[in-house]
Order: C-alpha cells, then sequence, then structure tokens
C-alpha cells in the first residue's frame, strides 16, 4: 500500500509540474522573441540612419563641387526623405553656425562651418529634432550664400532665411519658433540659412544645386531646387 502511495504521489507530482514547465517555456519564447524583435528595430533603425547618412554626404559632396566651381554649374542629388524605425524624417537644414561651439564635428572649420542637418519631428514634443547621427559638414567658404533657385518649377519645398519662422521647413508643423535652431542664428539678412521641407505622401526628391553670383556683393550664391520626384520627371 506505502509503494502505491509512493508511486501516485510521484505520478501525482509530475502532473503538477508540467504545466508549470510549460509557463516557463512559454514565458522564455515570448521573452526570446521580444528580444529578437528588439534587435532587429534597431538594427533596421541603424542601417536607415546610415543610409539617410550617406544621402547627406552625396547632398554635401555637389554643394561642395558647385561651391568651387564656376558660375552655372549645377549639379543634382536623389534623396529619400522616410522614416528611421519611430523616427520620421521631414527636413534638411543647411545651416552656417559663426561660433566654433556648433562646429565639434566640422574639425577643420576654423572659426565657424557649415552644416547639414536632417530633421524629425516628435508629435508629442510639438517640435523638430536634428538627427545628429546623420548631421554632415560642408568645408566650403563662409561667404557663401543660400537662395531658393527662381527657375525652380516648384520653390514651395524650400524656405531661406527670409521666411516668417527660419530653421523650419515651408510648411512646418506646429513648432516652436526656430524648430531648435539657436535663437541668434536666424537673422534673415544672413542669407546662410535654407531648410528644404517635404510633402506628406512623397518620400523620394530631387535636389538640383546650380551656382550663381550676388550681383550687389560678388560672393558665390548656391542656387537649391528640390522636387519630389513625380514633379522632375514631370519638368524634363
Amino acid at each position: 500500500m506505502r509503494t502505491f502511495s509512493l508511486k501516485t504521489s510521484k505520478k501525482l507530482k509530475a502532473q503538477a509540474s508540467g504545466p508549470i514547465e510549460l509557463v516557463v517555456a512559454v514565458i522564455i519564447l515570448v521573452a526570446s522573441m521580444g528580444l529578437a524583435l528588439m534587435v532587429l528595430q534597431s538594427t533596421q533603425s541603424a542601417q536607415c540612419t546610415d543610409k539617410l547618412k550617406s544621402q547627406m554626404r552625396n547632398l554635401e559632396a555637389i554643394m561642395l563641387d558647385v561651391a568651387l566651381g564656376s558660375p552655372s554649374t549645377s549639379r543634382e542629388v536623389d534623396i529619400e526623405l522616410a522614416s528611421c524605425g519611430s523616427t520620421s524624417i521631414e527636413a534638411i537644414r543647411v545651416v552656417y553656425y559663426d561660433s566654433p561651439n556648433y562646429c565639434g564635428k566640422c574639425p577643420a572649420s576654423g572659426g565657424g562651418c557649415w552644416i547639414i542637418e536632417p530633421l524629425s519631428y516628435s508629435k508629442d514634443e510639438h517640435q523638430y529634432f536634428t538627427v545628429r547621427d546623420a548631421t554632415t559638414c560642408i568645408n566650403m567658404p563662409g561667404k557663401v550664400l543660400l537662395r531658393s533657385d527662381e527657375n525652380c518649377i516648384d520653390q514651395t519645398l524650400v524656405a531661406t532665411s527670409e521666411s516668417i519662422n527660419p530653421g523650419c521647413p515651408p510648411e512646418a508643423k506646429e513648432a516652436r519658433q526656430g524648430c531648435g535652431l539657436p535663437s541668434g542664428l536666424t537673422s534673415a539678412s544672413s542669407s546662410r540659412l535654407l531648410t528644404i521641407g517635404k510633402e506628406s505622401s512623397e518620400t523620394q526628391y530631387k535636389a538640383r544645386v546650380t551656382k550663381d553670383f550676388d550681383t550687389t556683393a560678388g560672393d558665390p550664391v548656391i542656387k537649391m531646387c528640390f522636387l519630389t520626384k513625380r514633379q522632375y520627371l514631370s519638368d524634363r
């Protein structure tokens, strides 16, 4: 009788431990899947940021080429303004910082620096933020002036320092003045600030950069035309 009781006890223990082991296995599986998903999202976000950085370098290359070229020199580049994970790329700002405090990523800048800054937008904070991992320096003279290209078939996606809210894209979402740009750099007379926006339903764009000269001061001028791929193809 005692032997039967021992066998029965072991059987009951085995039956009781079965559900527990199953629950533990499910918990481990869910945790592993969650960790794998986090790693995948992190990898995809890093790849997206690297792609954005590469595109900013391409833009930097054509801007420098045009700045150092002769008048009427023109270059084009493809740009994609998409999302990197939860970060939606909404604009690109090109700005000259005349203080070395903002030029830490540009070691050869001297007293000032040109920087291309991709901007994301936070719906929770109603503000634009610089995507710092994708910012790029442009090693071109500080006297270069930035303007929207009057020969562009559509100038609505380019905002210059003469705009109402310098530093923000033309169709800016609700945001504080300057869209995160230091207040001392929003002077409308500087002509060293230009922000490219996007259309809500478009991610593929073509940027065209052309050189000119300011007839008054004789300073080199870079004119920017920024079009959706659809606009660009219809203009050809």
